[in-house]
């Protein structure tokens, strides 16, 4: 039995994901959706199935999470900050800051780097400048929730909007 290191915190630089709007494809065979079975797993999608951008995705996502000393956060609660730099391009084409997390946060599982992206208990994302091919600079780090508890004001706001 080998005993896993978990650590404090890390920073990755990781290549940019495709967005969530790349992220899917259609299950089709003659134009009828067919209820698509991820390989290796166990994830049956109806009618949606991991586009090859994505697949591609996590296999260079792990390629970059290995060589940056495979950092392990077991299933602590972690906070996590992404600054996200687009590709340059000439186009007008303009991508949404929220449109990357789905592919980083997968392929981050699927490594190991956490158990879940639901440990994600802080996030915070920034929007830094185009670079040629894009990528992401991912700092994590183990979390408490003591960090994100709320004031008593605050659940008192939330009873007199229940109301």
């Amino acid at each position: 039995m080998s005993t896993q290191i978990l650590i404090k915190d890390a920073t990755l630089v990781l290549p940019l994901p495709p967005s969530v709007n790349k992220y899917w494809e259609n299950a089709r065979i003659n134009r009828r959706s067919i209820k698509a079975i991820e390989p290796g797993g166990s994830k049956t999608y109806n009618g949606r199935k991991l586009s090859k951008k994505a697949k591609n995705y996590r296999i260079r996502f792990t390629e970059a999470f290995l060589t940056q000393g495979y950092p392990r956060f077991g299933s602590s609660p972690i906070a996590v900050e992404v600054d996200l730099h687009p590709r340059e391009s000439n186009s007008q084409q303009k991508g949404d800051i929220d449109n990357f997390h789905k592919g980083l946060f997968d392929a981050a599982t699927k490594a190991g780097v956490w158990e879940d992206d639901s440990q994600i208990i802080m996030l915070s994302t920034r929007l830094r400048r185009p670079i040629p091919g894009g990528g992401i600079v991912m700092s994590i780090r183990v979390a408490t929730y003591a960090e994100v508890s709320e004031s008593k004001a605050i659940h008192e706001l939330f009873e007199q909007i229940g109301k």
